[in-house]
Parts: structure tokens; C-alpha cells; sequence
């Protein structure tokens, strides 16, 4: 059976998973007018869920460290990225190019063994918060924080497709994922994400701002501080970067 468990202060996610033989099923649903193909059909293969990420997504202003520390005067907040994220949206996808994967969704969700969802809905589209940890830079190093999205996928075939500028045949297999979050209680969903730190040089991060700027984001408890993540590189774990954490 899948879970999503967290632990405390991080919310590391442990993501398991086991397949439940389930006959195969089928329903349809009338297509709503698209430029893309859409499918009245979703035939579920009976394969356990699946994973997947969406492209990097910068979530913080670039910020430059001095090349040198004064130690009379330390200004530690000079040498390491923070920022109090925001609020951005997550798309379904699929594996065919112009099938529209917002209608599929929905047959997905009414398709599959329900122990294989991973949120409470197979969501079309998803509005997240989008969490900025604490992470530490080196003397003269240039760099701002992105993050990859996590997205949970299921396997079949589909059929009734019409509409749109691509044909796509009845029993055409196709892969369709959804956005992976997780409620957390005052800030709502929070996307489930790798997060990493991206080099650039000192002029470059005077021009990348913060991507949340104008959003009013408010975060309860003082808890605008953040997480210290020690170490550069792309965390190990699959990470719920939200500062809110140390409420936990």
C-alpha cells in the first residue's frame, strides 16, 4: 500500500509503494473544447504508481557572498540564500505531445485503485507553496536556490480521442502525471520537491530577483528564518522545502 509519511523538521518523505491486483476499468467522460486532443477514454493497466519531476524551477533572487569574512562585523546573512517562497502552479502532464492531460485526470482518478493515489485528488492543476530553506555560501560564491518538483504517474491505454491538431488512435499507451504535495496545516499544499543550489556570476545575480516578489506571503510563528540545509548540491532526500518545518 502507498504512503507518504514525514518526519518532523524536515519532512522527509519516504514514498512506498505496492501494486493491488485490481481488474482493469474503464469510464469515460464527455470532452471539454481544447486546442489539444482530448480522450473520452482511460483504460488503467493495473501497474502501481509511478514517479516523475518537473523541469528546475529557480524559487529564490540570486545572492553574493563576500570573498572575505569580516570578522569584527559579521553580516552571516550576506553568505547564505533565504527567502520566504510563495505560491505557484503545477500542470499535469503526459507522455504524448498535444493530448491534453487536464481531462485525463479525471478518468485517472476515477480509473485506478484508489490505495495508488498519493493526494487527495489527481489534480489537473495544482496551486502550491512553493518553501525557500536556509542554505549556506561560500566566501565569494554567486548562487540562488531551485527547486524540482515531484509528480506522481500512472500507465494505460486511451481511446475517443479527438479534437486538436494531433490524431491519437484508440489503445494508444500513454503516461499521465500529476502534481505530488502535501496539506500542510496554515500554508495549504506544499509541492514535494528536490531543491539545489545554481552557481552563476556576480553580475548575473544582480539581475535575479526574487521570482515571489509582490506575492503577500505571510508564514505564522516567526518562522520566516528558515531551515539551515548544510552543504551545497541537490539534497538526497525527497524534501517538503518549507520553512514552516521548524513549527514541527
Amino acid at each position: 500500500m502507498p504512503t507518504l509519511k514525514s518526519t518532523a523538521a524536515l519532512f522527509l518523505l519516504t514514498l512506498a509503494l505496492g501494486a493491488s491486483a485490481q481488474p482493469t476499468t474503464q469510464v469515460s467522460i464527455g470532452n471539454n473544447a481544447s486546442e489539444e486532443t482530448t480522450c473520452a477514454v482511460f483504460n488503467w493497466d493495473r501497474q502501481p504508481v509511478s514517479w516523475d519531476q518537473y523541469p528546475p524551477r529557480r524559487i529564490t533572487a540570486a545572492f553574493s557572498c563576500p570573498n572575505t569574512t569580516n570578522t569584527t562585523n559579521k553580516n552571516t546573512d550576506t553568505c547564505e540564500i533565504t527567502g520566504r517562497g510563495g505560491y505557484g502552479t503545477y500542470s499535469a502532464v503526459t507522455n504524448i505531445t498535444g493530448l491534453a492531460a487536464g481531462p485525463l485526470t479525471a478518468l485517472v482518478q476515477k480509473t485506478v485503485d484508489k490505495k495508488q493515489l498519493q493526494t487527495s485528488n489527481f489534480s489537473a492543476q495544482a496551486m502550491v507553496y512553493e518553501g525557500v530553506a536556509r542554505t549556506p555560501l561560500a566566501p565569494g560564491q554567486s548562487a540562488y536556490l531551485t527547486e524540482i518538483g515531484r509528480s506522481y504517474c500512472f500507465t494505460g491505454t486511451v481511446a475517443g480521442c479527438t479534437e486538436g491538431d494531433h490524431q491519437v488512435a484508440d489503445d494508444t499507451p500513454v503516461r499521465v502525471c500529476s502534481p505530488l504535495w502535501q496539506y500542510v496545516p496554515t500554508v495549504g499544499n506544499v509541492i514535494v520537491a528536490y531543491s539545489g543550489i545554481v552557481n552563476v556570476t556576480r553580475e548575473q545575480a544582480a539581475n535575479l530577483t526574487d521570482p515571489f516578489a509582490g506575492q503577500n506571503v505571510t508564514l505564522p510563528n516567526g518562522a520566516a528564518g528558515g531551515l539551515v540545509v548544510a552543504g551545497n548540491g541537490w539534497w538526497t532526500g525527497l524534501v517538503v522545502a518549507v520553512v514552516v518545518a521548524l513549527m514541527v
